[in-house]
């Protein structure tokens, strides 16, 4: 019999409740930012934490008290990005992989079964690590590329039933305009111009939510 989701969660978990996370670690080469980062997983209840700055400087597949961790080895040390993956995810982990020539972005896939087993439902989790404002007005180029490479992989994933585009964008999107469905009701502050462009790639690719909170999300299984 094959296996569902089900068959790895508790009796009082719903097959449709996720909590997915995002978290510039900014080192996690030590063993003990790795403990840590797994309790951090299991205060918030987070089934899949993407990571940035790792400056781990290889790929990785390790398991950390049931969890399981990928990383991406960077060109540039600074950099990595990575995955944390709760146990009753990780039996449902389909393929992972960085995009050619980019460093700033990573993808991780999930084939789960529906309940029923006809069917598979395929979803696809970007990591994104964008430019900092401070590199965006020296190189301005380097903003352009990075959301040219970041739209060329949402192409890529189009056929998954879901698709989740997360990270540490360096970006202050602001308060909302009336006119923004992609920002929920908490965003605050003003807006600087990595947040211009963050808006602008959102609104362009019919994404929801953008912004540091909490977000209400059902899957179909």
């Amino acid at each position: 019999m094959v296996p569902t989701i089900n068959d790895y969660c508790d009796s009082n978990c719903l097959t449709t409740e996720w909590r997915v996370a995002t978290f510039n670690v900014r080192g996690l080469a030590m063993d003990a930012k790795k403990r840590d980062l797994v309790a951090d997983a299991r205060t918030y209840s987070a089934d899949v934490v993407a990571l940035q700055e790792t400056k781990i400087q290889d790929n990785v597949t390790a398991t950390l008290e049931g969890y399981r961790l990928l990383t991406f080895k960077p060109e540039t040390p600074a950099y990595g990005l990575g995955f944390l993956v709760a146990p009753r995810l990780s039996p449902f982990l389909y393929r992972s992989w960085t995009p050619a020539d980019c460093e700033r972005l990573a993808v991780l896939q999930f084939k789960l079964p529906c309940s029923g087993g006809q069917r598979t439902f395929l979803l696809s989790l970007v990591n994104a690590y964008g430019p900092t404002s401070a590199v965006s007005e020296r190189k301005p180029e380097v903003l352009d590329k990075f959301y040219d490479q970041l739209t060329k992989v949402l192409h890529d994933v189009r056929g998954s039933s879901a698709i989740l585009v997360l990270g540490d964008f360096n970006s202050k999107v602001g308060r909302k305009q009336c006119y923004e469905e992609c920002l929920g009701k908490y965003s605050k502050g003003k807006r600087n111009a990595n947040g211009d462009a963050l808006i602008e790639f959102a609104q362009m690719n019919n994404l929801l939510r953008v912004g540091g909170q909490a977000v209400d999300y059902s899957l179909s299984l």
